[in-house]
């Protein structure tokens, strides 16, 4: 009786391909690269925006803190609207500029007509226009008679037909624009007008920053503050305040590649062994096969 001789057949895989191995090395470089990276970058970006955060809570306490003074010389001044523009009065005027801290000017109106002023006394006369004052309170100008050239905050109270008003000199707006951050870019809007620390009143729109855009506005004077920073800021900070991390995230990435690079020639190792074994064996391998395919009750063959 014949049987039918069946053989598993001896495969051995080859190693892998030198251009897929090069890849997976690198590939095993740059991943953990990347991933690093995109968390430095995430970390940078969070910490700028809790940066500009902070500096837009403290750019509107001093803007706060040099109203407040101003409303308490318009609160003081605001009896005397109505009564000529006498030395007595004059000189209340100008006492308020001289004790009252960011205070550069102070006028008393009557029936919206400034008539008195700390600067000109009883010569200059000049109609309001509430309008011009955002809630009936502020206003942010370009300049006055004096200064044409300097921004100039100007803080209004009305009591009746009775009106006093305040200027803060635009030289105090813009060093707390300027120097309360390094970093944050800052900008005073007061209704449609704003001011950059450039020290120019603008009416066009207010800028969008690209990084870490932050808007405050105050809870007791109508007007806010905008921070943010330019765009690429979050790179340069990345690369001013974390070389070494950056060093560290590369040193580990070839070190990852390193080791992948490492396993593979060592997995290969063993199948390259195996086929230097078996390679010359080949062909007496296949007549082994046919021998042993040969029924029992068949001729001889010498194999």
């Amino acid at each position: 009786m014949e049987q039918a001789v069946h053989f598993m057949p001896l495969t051995v895989n080859g190693p892998r391909k030198r251009g897929a191995r090069y890849l997976i090395t690198a590939l095993s470089t740059l991943l953990p690269i990347a991933v690093g990276v995109a968390i430095l970058h995430w970390q940078a970006e969070r910490t700028l925006q809790q940066s500009t955060a902070q500096t837009a809570q403290e750019a509107v306490r001093q803007f706060d803190l040099m109203l407040d003074n101003a409303a308490l010389a318009v609160q003081a001044l605001l009896p005397l609207a109505g009564q000529p523009c006498d030395n007595a009065t004059q000189l209340a005027l100008r006492e308020q500029v001289t004790r009252g801290p960011f205070v550069r000017a102070t006028t008393l109106s009557w029936q919206k007509n400034i008539y008195c002023s700390s600067l000109f006394g009883g010569s200059y006369a000049s109609p309001v226009n509430p309008q011009d004052y955002v809630e009936g309170q502020l206003w942010l100008m370009n300049g006055n008679p004096v200064t044409p050239d300097t921004a100039v905050l100007v803080y209004r109270r009305v009591d009746g037909d009775q009106a006093a008003l305040t200027s803060i000199d635009g030289y105090h707006l813009t060093n707390t624009l300027r120097l309360i951050s390094r970093y944050a870019r800052l900008v005073l809007q007061v209704g449609p007008n704003w001011l950059a620390a450039d020290g120019k009143v603008h009416d066009s729109p207010v800028p969008v920053f690209a990084v870490a855009h932050h808007q405050l506005a105050s809870e007791r004077y109508p007007y806010r503050v905008e921070a943010g920073m330019p765009a690429g800021e979050v790179w340069r900070y990345m690369q001013a305040r974390y070389p070494a991390l950056f060093s560290l995230v590369v040193f580990f990435g070839l070190l990852a590649g390193l080791l992948a690079h490492w396993l593979q020639k060592r997995s290969s190792a063993p199948t390259q062994e195996l086929r230097r074994r078996w390679a010359p064996t080949s062909s007496s391998l296949t007549s082994n096969r046919w021998c042993a395919a040969i029924p029992v009750n068949g001729p001889a063959a010498r194999c």
